[in-house]
Protein backbone atom coordinates (compact mmCIF):
# COMPACT_ATOMS: atom_id res chain seq x y z
CA UNK A 1 0.00 0.00 0.00
CA UNK A 2 1.32 3.43 -0.88
CA UNK A 3 1.15 6.32 1.53
CA UNK A 4 1.12 10.06 1.03
CA UNK A 5 4.33 10.91 2.84
CA UNK A 6 6.24 14.15 3.22
CA UNK A 7 10.01 14.00 3.08
CA UNK A 8 11.97 16.92 4.51
CA UNK A 9 15.18 17.95 2.82
CA UNK A 10 15.99 20.90 5.03
CA UNK A 11 19.52 21.33 6.38
CA UNK A 12 21.28 23.99 8.35
CA UNK A 13 24.05 25.49 6.25
CA UNK A 14 26.81 24.35 8.60
CA UNK A 15 25.58 20.77 8.67
CA UNK A 16 25.33 20.58 4.92
CA UNK A 17 28.84 21.91 4.39
CA UNK A 18 30.51 19.71 6.96
CA UNK A 19 28.64 16.43 6.62
CA UNK A 20 27.04 16.17 3.20
CA UNK A 21 29.82 17.02 0.79
CA UNK A 22 29.44 14.95 -2.34
CA UNK A 23 25.78 14.21 -1.73
CA UNK A 24 22.96 15.73 -3.71
CA UNK A 25 19.84 16.17 -1.62
CA UNK A 26 17.06 17.79 -3.58
CA UNK A 27 13.30 18.01 -3.12
CA UNK A 28 10.97 15.30 -1.97
CA UNK A 29 11.01 12.07 -3.95
CA UNK A 30 7.60 10.73 -2.93
CA UNK A 31 4.84 12.28 -5.01
CA UNK A 32 1.33 12.42 -3.52
CA UNK A 33 -1.21 10.06 -4.98
CA UNK A 34 -4.47 11.43 -6.34
CA UNK A 35 -6.55 9.77 -3.61
CA UNK A 36 -4.39 11.50 -1.00
CA UNK A 37 -4.92 14.87 -2.64
CA UNK A 38 -8.66 14.29 -2.48
CA UNK A 39 -8.37 13.76 1.27
CA UNK A 40 -6.47 17.04 1.53
CA UNK A 41 -9.12 18.86 -0.51
CA UNK A 42 -11.83 17.39 1.74
CA UNK A 43 -9.94 18.67 4.78
CA UNK A 44 -9.86 22.17 3.30
CA UNK A 45 -13.55 22.10 2.45
CA UNK A 46 -14.47 21.02 5.97
CA UNK A 47 -12.28 23.73 7.46
CA UNK A 48 -13.90 26.43 5.33
CA UNK A 49 -17.42 25.26 6.22
CA UNK A 50 -16.80 25.07 9.97
CA UNK A 51 -15.05 27.26 12.49
CA UNK A 52 -12.24 24.88 13.45
CA UNK A 53 -10.10 27.42 15.27
CA UNK A 54 -9.56 26.43 18.90
CA UNK A 55 -10.46 29.17 21.37
CA UNK A 56 -8.72 27.43 24.29
CA UNK A 57 -5.21 25.94 24.19
CA UNK A 58 -5.02 22.28 23.17
CA UNK A 59 -2.26 20.20 24.77
CA UNK A 60 -0.79 17.44 22.60
CA UNK A 61 1.07 14.53 24.28
CA UNK A 62 4.35 13.53 22.65
CA UNK A 63 6.40 10.40 23.34
CA UNK A 64 10.14 10.58 22.59
CA UNK A 65 11.87 7.45 21.26
CA UNK A 66 15.57 8.29 21.48
CA UNK A 67 17.80 5.79 19.69
CA UNK A 68 21.36 5.15 20.85
CA UNK A 69 24.01 2.54 20.02
CA UNK A 70 23.76 -0.93 21.51
CA UNK A 71 26.56 -0.07 23.98
CA UNK A 72 24.54 2.91 25.27
CA UNK A 73 26.62 5.62 23.59
CA UNK A 74 24.89 8.29 21.57
CA UNK A 75 25.10 11.21 19.19
CA UNK A 76 28.11 13.55 19.68
CA UNK A 77 28.97 11.64 22.89
CA UNK A 78 25.92 13.17 24.60
CA UNK A 79 24.77 11.53 27.80
CA UNK A 80 21.15 10.43 27.90
CA UNK A 81 20.33 13.50 30.00
CA UNK A 82 22.06 15.84 27.55
CA UNK A 83 20.34 14.25 24.59
CA UNK A 84 16.95 14.48 26.27
CA UNK A 85 17.62 18.14 27.04
CA UNK A 86 18.32 18.77 23.32
CA UNK A 87 15.01 17.14 22.38
CA UNK A 88 13.13 19.10 25.05
CA UNK A 89 14.67 22.36 23.81
CA UNK A 90 13.57 21.55 20.26
CA UNK A 91 10.03 20.91 21.51
CA UNK A 92 10.08 24.29 23.27
CA UNK A 93 10.83 25.94 19.92
CA UNK A 94 7.99 23.98 18.31
CA UNK A 95 5.61 25.38 20.92
CA UNK A 96 6.63 28.92 20.03
CA UNK A 97 5.72 28.18 16.41
CA UNK A 98 2.38 26.52 17.22
CA UNK A 99 1.07 29.26 19.52
CA UNK A 100 -0.77 30.76 16.54
CA UNK A 101 -2.75 27.51 16.22
CA UNK A 102 -3.46 27.44 19.99
CA UNK A 103 -1.68 24.07 20.17
CA UNK A 104 1.07 23.21 22.63
CA UNK A 105 3.04 19.97 22.80
CA UNK A 106 4.42 18.38 25.94
CA UNK A 107 6.53 15.30 26.63
CA UNK A 108 4.27 12.49 27.80
CA UNK A 109 5.66 9.48 29.67
CA UNK A 110 9.32 8.83 30.33
CA UNK A 111 11.45 8.87 27.16
CA UNK A 112 11.97 5.51 25.50
CA UNK A 113 15.74 5.08 25.11
CA UNK A 114 16.27 2.39 22.45
CA UNK A 115 19.71 0.75 22.29
CA UNK A 116 19.97 -0.41 18.68
CA UNK A 117 23.06 0.37 16.61
CA UNK A 118 21.40 -0.30 13.23
CA UNK A 119 18.50 2.10 13.76
CA UNK A 120 20.76 4.59 15.56
CA UNK A 121 22.91 4.78 12.44
CA UNK A 122 19.94 5.26 10.11
CA UNK A 123 16.27 4.63 9.53
CA UNK A 124 15.34 3.83 5.93
CA UNK A 125 11.84 5.27 5.62
CA UNK A 126 9.43 3.03 3.75
CA UNK A 127 11.41 -0.14 4.33
CA UNK A 128 9.93 -3.21 6.02
CA UNK A 129 12.51 -2.82 8.78
CA UNK A 130 11.33 0.75 9.48
CA UNK A 131 7.69 -0.30 9.60
CA UNK A 132 8.44 -3.15 12.03
CA UNK A 133 10.63 -0.91 14.19
CA UNK A 134 8.17 1.99 14.46
CA UNK A 135 5.20 -0.31 15.08
CA UNK A 136 7.08 -2.18 17.82
CA UNK A 137 8.03 1.07 19.56
CA UNK A 138 4.67 2.79 19.26
CA UNK A 139 2.05 4.16 21.63
CA UNK A 140 -1.33 4.65 19.92
CA UNK A 141 -2.43 7.50 22.23
CA UNK A 142 0.32 10.07 21.59
CA UNK A 143 2.46 11.63 18.87
CA UNK A 144 5.39 9.23 18.50
CA UNK A 145 8.66 10.98 17.65
CA UNK A 146 11.76 8.92 16.82
CA UNK A 147 15.22 10.51 16.98
CA UNK A 148 18.01 8.91 14.94
CA UNK A 149 21.36 9.91 13.45
CA UNK A 150 20.26 9.67 9.81
CA UNK A 151 16.88 9.57 8.05
CA UNK A 152 17.30 7.94 4.65
CA UNK A 153 15.03 8.02 1.61
CA UNK A 154 14.62 5.07 -0.75
CA UNK A 155 17.48 6.48 -2.85
CA UNK A 156 19.80 6.68 0.17
CA UNK A 157 19.70 10.47 0.53
CA UNK A 158 20.02 11.80 4.07
CA UNK A 159 17.07 13.91 5.19
CA UNK A 160 16.29 16.01 8.22
CA UNK A 161 13.02 14.29 8.95
CA UNK A 162 9.89 12.59 7.73
CA UNK A 163 6.27 12.71 8.94
CA UNK A 164 2.97 11.01 8.22
CA UNK A 165 -0.21 12.88 7.33
CA UNK A 166 -3.49 12.60 9.30
CA UNK A 167 -4.96 10.23 6.72
CA UNK A 168 -2.03 7.77 6.75
CA UNK A 169 -2.33 4.45 8.58
CA UNK A 170 1.14 4.86 10.12
CA UNK A 171 1.43 7.69 12.67
CA UNK A 172 4.87 9.03 13.51
CA UNK A 173 7.52 11.69 13.07
CA UNK A 174 11.15 10.67 12.52
CA UNK A 175 13.80 13.31 13.24
CA UNK A 176 17.49 13.56 12.41
CA UNK A 177 19.53 14.57 15.50
CA UNK A 178 21.65 16.89 13.35
CA UNK A 179 18.64 19.03 12.50
CA UNK A 180 17.26 19.67 15.97
CA UNK A 181 19.08 22.98 16.32
CA UNK A 182 17.98 24.52 13.01
CA UNK A 183 14.86 25.87 14.78
CA UNK A 184 12.49 24.95 11.96
CA UNK A 185 12.51 21.29 10.91
CA UNK A 186 10.71 19.84 13.94
CA UNK A 187 7.87 22.34 13.60
CA UNK A 188 7.86 21.73 9.83
CA UNK A 189 7.41 17.99 10.42
CA UNK A 190 4.60 18.48 12.89
CA UNK A 191 2.96 20.81 10.36
CA UNK A 192 2.80 17.84 7.99
CA UNK A 193 1.55 15.62 10.83
CA UNK A 194 -1.37 18.03 11.12
CA UNK A 195 -2.16 18.11 7.41
CA UNK A 196 -0.05 20.85 5.83
CA UNK A 197 1.61 20.61 2.41
CA UNK A 198 4.79 22.36 1.36
CA UNK A 199 4.32 25.91 0.15
CA UNK A 200 6.16 24.82 -3.03
CA UNK A 201 3.96 21.73 -3.64
CA UNK A 202 3.44 21.03 -7.37
CA UNK A 203 1.60 17.67 -7.34
CA UNK A 204 -1.72 19.51 -7.75
CA UNK A 205 -0.28 21.98 -10.27
CA UNK A 206 2.25 24.81 -10.33
CA UNK A 207 0.91 27.82 -8.48
CA UNK A 208 0.96 31.28 -10.05
CA UNK A 209 1.98 34.46 -8.24
CA UNK A 210 -1.12 36.58 -8.82
CA UNK A 211 -3.79 36.81 -6.14
CA UNK A 212 -6.24 38.79 -8.29
CA UNK A 213 -9.41 36.76 -8.81
CA UNK A 214 -10.44 36.75 -12.48
CA UNK A 215 -6.87 37.12 -13.71
CA UNK A 216 -6.12 34.30 -16.21
CA UNK A 217 -3.05 33.39 -14.12
CA UNK A 218 -5.00 33.15 -10.83
CA UNK A 219 -4.94 29.55 -9.60
CA UNK A 220 -3.93 29.62 -5.90
CA UNK A 221 -7.16 27.84 -4.91
CA UNK A 222 -6.56 24.99 -7.36
CA UNK A 223 -2.75 24.54 -7.47
CA UNK A 224 0.24 24.48 -5.15
CA UNK A 225 -0.86 24.03 -1.51
CA UNK A 226 -4.38 25.35 -2.35
CA UNK A 227 -3.97 28.16 0.19
CA UNK A 228 -4.13 31.65 -1.26
CA UNK A 229 -2.62 33.36 1.79
CA UNK A 230 0.70 31.54 1.28
CA UNK A 231 2.52 33.23 -1.63
CA UNK A 232 3.51 31.09 -4.61
CA UNK A 233 6.84 29.41 -3.88
CA UNK A 234 9.24 28.14 -6.56
CA UNK A 235 11.15 26.27 -3.74
CA UNK A 236 13.80 27.97 -1.67
CA UNK A 237 16.37 25.15 -1.77
CA UNK A 238 18.19 24.11 -4.92
CA UNK A 239 19.18 20.58 -5.88
CA UNK A 240 22.77 21.24 -4.84
CA UNK A 241 21.61 22.01 -1.30
CA UNK A 242 22.09 25.79 -1.42
CA UNK A 243 19.30 28.17 -0.42
CA UNK A 244 17.68 31.12 -2.18
CA UNK A 245 17.44 32.87 1.19
CA UNK A 246 20.09 35.12 2.73
CA UNK A 247 21.00 35.41 6.41
CA UNK A 248 18.43 38.19 6.82
CA UNK A 249 15.68 35.86 5.57
CA UNK A 250 15.31 37.68 2.24
CA UNK A 251 14.44 35.72 -0.89
CA UNK A 252 17.35 36.01 -3.36
CA UNK A 253 15.90 34.19 -6.36
CA UNK A 254 14.78 35.73 -9.66
CA UNK A 255 12.49 33.00 -11.04
CA UNK A 256 9.19 33.89 -12.69
CA UNK A 257 5.93 31.94 -12.98
CA UNK A 258 4.26 30.78 -16.20
CA UNK A 259 2.86 34.28 -16.72
CA UNK A 260 6.24 35.95 -16.35
CA UNK A 261 5.59 37.36 -12.85
CA UNK A 262 8.55 37.25 -10.47
CA UNK A 263 8.03 35.08 -7.41
CA UNK A 264 7.92 36.72 -3.96
CA UNK A 265 7.64 33.71 -1.61
CA UNK A 266 7.34 33.91 2.15
CA UNK A 267 10.85 32.90 3.25
CA UNK A 268 9.72 32.82 6.90
CA UNK A 269 6.95 30.27 6.37
CA UNK A 270 7.58 27.09 8.33
CA UNK A 271 6.31 24.87 5.49
CA UNK A 272 8.81 26.25 2.97
CA UNK A 273 12.38 25.03 2.48
CA UNK A 274 13.86 28.14 4.01
CA UNK A 275 16.99 28.15 6.15
CA UNK A 276 16.32 26.97 9.68
CA UNK A 277 16.62 30.25 11.56
CA UNK A 278 14.03 31.94 9.30
CA UNK A 279 11.09 29.54 9.44
CA UNK A 280 8.98 30.90 12.27
CA UNK A 281 5.35 31.36 11.18
CA UNK A 282 2.24 29.75 9.76
CA UNK A 283 -0.30 31.64 7.68
CA UNK A 284 -3.91 32.04 8.80
CA UNK A 285 -5.13 29.41 6.35
CA UNK A 286 -2.40 27.01 7.48
CA UNK A 287 -3.56 27.46 11.08
CA UNK A 288 -7.06 26.57 9.88
CA UNK A 289 -5.78 23.34 8.30
CA UNK A 290 -3.90 22.39 11.49
CA UNK A 291 -6.96 22.98 13.65
CA UNK A 292 -9.27 21.10 11.29
CA UNK A 293 -6.87 18.14 11.10
CA UNK A 294 -6.82 18.05 14.89
CA UNK A 295 -10.62 18.21 15.10
CA UNK A 296 -11.23 15.65 12.35
CA UNK A 297 -8.52 13.07 13.06
CA UNK A 298 -5.80 13.70 15.60
CA UNK A 299 -8.06 14.49 18.56
CA UNK A 300 -9.58 10.98 18.47
CA UNK A 301 -6.10 9.44 18.37
CA UNK A 302 -4.73 11.29 21.41
CA UNK A 303 -5.30 10.49 25.08
CA UNK A 304 -3.70 12.70 27.72
CA UNK A 305 -4.69 10.26 30.48
CA UNK A 306 -1.89 7.86 29.51
CA UNK A 307 0.73 10.47 30.36
CA UNK A 308 2.75 10.47 33.55
CA UNK A 309 3.37 14.20 33.11
CA UNK A 310 0.58 16.73 32.70
CA UNK A 311 0.82 19.81 30.48
CA UNK A 312 1.64 23.15 32.06
CA UNK A 313 -1.62 25.01 32.56
CA UNK A 314 -2.56 27.87 34.86
CA UNK A 315 -4.50 26.08 37.63
CA UNK A 316 -4.74 22.34 38.37
CA UNK A 317 -7.31 20.75 40.71
CA UNK A 318 -6.72 17.08 41.54
CA UNK A 319 -9.71 15.06 42.86
CA UNK A 320 -9.85 12.56 45.71
CA UNK A 321 -8.58 9.52 43.78
CA UNK A 322 -5.93 6.89 44.35
CA UNK A 323 -2.77 7.45 42.28
CA UNK A 324 -0.94 4.20 41.56
CA UNK A 325 1.39 5.29 38.76
CA UNK A 326 4.35 7.64 38.54
CA UNK A 327 3.43 11.09 37.28
CA UNK A 328 4.39 14.78 37.31
CA UNK A 329 1.78 17.51 37.74
CA UNK A 330 2.58 20.95 36.33
CA UNK A 331 0.89 24.29 36.88
CA UNK A 332 1.92 27.78 35.92
CA UNK A 333 0.25 29.10 39.10
CA UNK A 334 -1.53 26.73 41.51
CA UNK A 335 -2.07 23.04 42.26
CA UNK A 336 -4.86 21.98 44.64
CA UNK A 337 -4.93 18.29 45.55
CA UNK A 338 -6.91 15.69 47.48
CA UNK A 339 -5.09 12.76 45.90
CA UNK A 340 -4.17 9.58 47.75
CA UNK A 341 -0.69 8.75 46.48
CA UNK A 342 0.00 5.01 46.68
CA UNK A 343 2.61 4.41 44.00
CA UNK A 344 5.21 1.63 44.37
CA UNK A 345 8.35 2.66 46.25
CA UNK A 346 10.33 2.66 42.99
CA UNK A 347 8.05 5.29 41.48
CA UNK A 348 7.29 8.89 42.38
CA UNK A 349 4.74 11.71 42.14
CA UNK A 350 5.92 15.28 41.74
CA UNK A 351 4.00 18.58 41.87
CA UNK A 352 5.53 21.67 40.22
CA UNK A 353 3.70 25.00 40.55
CA UNK A 354 4.64 28.61 40.01
CA UNK A 355 2.85 30.15 43.01
CA UNK A 356 1.28 27.71 45.47
CA UNK A 357 0.41 24.09 46.22
CA UNK A 358 -2.64 23.47 48.43
CA UNK A 359 -3.00 20.01 49.96
CA UNK A 360 -6.58 19.68 51.15
CA UNK A 361 -7.98 17.30 53.80
CA UNK A 362 -8.06 13.84 52.31
CA UNK A 363 -4.65 14.16 50.69
CA UNK A 364 -2.02 11.71 51.87
CA UNK A 365 1.00 9.84 50.60
CA UNK A 366 1.50 6.24 51.72
CA UNK A 367 4.69 5.47 53.63
CA UNK A 368 7.46 4.42 51.28
CA UNK A 369 6.37 6.37 48.22
CA UNK A 370 8.26 9.39 46.95
CA UNK A 371 6.17 12.55 46.87
CA UNK A 372 7.83 15.85 45.97
CA UNK A 373 6.42 19.36 45.74
CA UNK A 374 8.18 22.41 44.31
CA UNK A 375 7.31 26.07 43.89
CA UNK A 376 9.37 26.43 40.74
CA UNK A 377 7.01 26.43 37.78
CA UNK A 378 6.73 23.61 35.28
CA UNK A 379 9.05 20.75 34.30
CA UNK A 380 11.52 20.75 37.19
CA UNK A 381 14.36 18.23 36.74
CA UNK A 382 14.75 15.33 39.12
CA UNK A 383 15.85 16.16 42.65
CA UNK A 384 15.88 14.46 46.03
CA UNK A 385 12.69 12.80 47.31
CA UNK A 386 10.43 14.24 49.99
CA UNK A 387 8.35 11.59 51.76
CA UNK A 388 5.29 11.95 53.97
CA UNK A 389 4.04 9.82 56.87
CA UNK A 390 1.66 6.97 56.16
CA UNK A 391 -1.94 8.14 55.68
CA UNK A 392 -1.22 11.54 57.13
CA UNK A 393 -4.02 13.93 56.26
CA UNK A 394 -2.67 17.43 55.80
CA UNK A 395 -3.89 20.87 54.80
CA UNK A 396 -0.73 22.75 53.93
CA UNK A 397 -0.54 25.92 51.86
CA UNK A 398 2.94 26.33 50.38
CA UNK A 399 3.35 30.03 49.78
CA UNK A 400 5.93 32.80 49.52
CA UNK A 401 8.35 33.98 52.18
CA UNK A 402 11.59 32.59 50.82
CA UNK A 403 13.54 33.22 47.68
CA UNK A 404 16.61 31.73 46.03
CA UNK A 405 18.78 33.44 43.41
CA UNK A 406 21.84 32.18 41.53
CA UNK A 407 24.23 34.50 39.70
CA UNK A 408 25.67 34.23 37.12
CA UNK A 409 23.62 31.44 35.65
CA UNK A 410 24.93 29.76 33.50
CA UNK A 411 28.28 29.90 35.30
CA UNK A 412 31.80 28.64 34.66
CA UNK A 413 32.29 27.84 38.34
CA UNK A 414 32.07 30.99 40.51
CA UNK A 415 28.48 31.35 41.74
CA UNK A 416 26.85 33.74 44.17
CA UNK A 417 23.87 32.12 45.91
CA UNK A 418 21.45 34.60 47.50
CA UNK A 419 18.94 33.28 50.02
CA UNK A 420 16.05 35.35 51.39
CA UNK A 421 14.26 34.01 54.49
CA UNK A 422 11.15 35.21 56.32
CA UNK A 423 11.24 35.88 60.08
CA UNK A 424 11.45 32.84 62.39
CA UNK A 425 12.20 30.52 59.50
CA UNK A 426 15.41 28.47 59.75
CA UNK A 427 16.40 26.87 56.49
CA UNK A 428 18.69 24.46 54.70
CA UNK A 429 20.18 24.68 51.23
CA UNK A 430 21.06 21.57 49.24
CA UNK A 431 22.80 21.26 45.87
CA UNK A 432 22.13 18.13 43.79
CA UNK A 433 23.68 16.96 40.54
CA UNK A 434 21.61 15.78 37.55
CA UNK A 435 21.51 12.23 38.96
CA UNK A 436 19.86 13.32 42.23
CA UNK A 437 23.07 12.96 44.26
CA UNK A 438 23.54 15.43 47.12
CA UNK A 439 26.75 17.41 46.46
CA UNK A 440 26.78 20.11 49.16
CA UNK A 441 24.63 21.50 51.99
CA UNK A 442 24.34 24.76 53.98
CA UNK A 443 22.24 25.64 57.05
CA UNK A 444 20.67 28.95 58.12
CA UNK A 445 19.69 29.60 61.74
CA UNK A 446 16.34 31.03 62.77
CA UNK A 447 16.12 34.81 63.03
CA UNK A 448 13.46 37.16 64.40
CA UNK A 449 13.64 39.34 61.30
CA UNK A 450 13.73 38.82 57.56
CA UNK A 451 17.26 38.42 56.28
CA UNK A 452 19.32 37.86 53.17
CA UNK A 453 22.24 35.42 53.14
CA UNK A 454 24.86 35.43 50.38
CA UNK A 455 27.19 32.53 49.64
CA UNK A 456 30.16 32.81 47.27
CA UNK A 457 30.72 29.29 46.01
CA UNK A 458 33.53 28.01 43.79
CA UNK A 459 32.37 25.02 41.74
CA UNK A 460 35.23 25.22 39.27
CA UNK A 461 36.22 21.58 39.77
CA UNK A 462 32.71 20.22 39.29
CA UNK A 463 31.66 18.59 35.98
CA UNK A 464 29.68 20.68 33.54
CA UNK A 465 25.96 20.01 33.61
CA UNK A 466 22.62 20.98 35.14
CA UNK A 467 22.40 21.08 38.95
CA UNK A 468 19.41 21.68 41.24
CA UNK A 469 19.63 24.00 44.23
CA UNK A 470 16.84 23.42 46.81
CA UNK A 471 16.02 25.75 49.71
CA UNK A 472 13.83 24.18 52.41
CA UNK A 473 12.18 25.53 55.55
CA UNK A 474 9.54 23.98 57.80
CA UNK A 475 6.86 25.76 55.78
CA UNK A 476 8.08 25.98 52.19
CA UNK A 477 10.42 24.59 49.60
CA UNK A 478 11.77 26.26 46.47
CA UNK A 479 14.40 25.34 43.91
CA UNK A 480 16.39 26.70 41.00
CA UNK A 481 18.37 25.18 38.17
CA UNK A 482 22.08 25.94 37.94
CA UNK A 483 23.93 25.36 34.67
CA UNK A 484 27.70 24.86 34.85
CA UNK A 485 29.62 25.36 31.61
CA UNK A 486 33.24 24.91 30.61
Amino acid sequence: MKYFTILICLFSTVFFASNLQGQTDGGCETAPQQRDLEKYRRLLRQGRQADALMMEPVFIPVHFHIIRRADGSGFNSFTMEEQLAECDAALDTVNQRFKAANIQFYRCMEPNFILNTMFYDSINVGSAAQQTFTSTNFDPSVVNVYFTRRVLSSSGSNRCGWARFPWDSERWVIMNYNCLDDRNTFAHELGHYFGLLHTHETAIGVEGVTRTSGDPCFNCSSAGDLLCDTPADPTLQLNNGSFLVDNNCNYTGTATDACGVTYAPDSKNIMSYTIGACGNRFSGDQVGVINQAYTDTRQAQLDNSVCNQTPCIEHVVLPNVVVSLSKKVNADKTITSQEIIATPASEDVQYDAGQSIVLRPGFHATLGVRFRAFIDGCYLPQAAPMAMEEKQSVAVHLKGGIDLMLSPNPSDGLVQITVQLAPNWPGSLELYNQYGQLMQTWSFAESAVSRTEQLDVNLGNWPAGVYTCILTTQQTRTSRKLVLTR
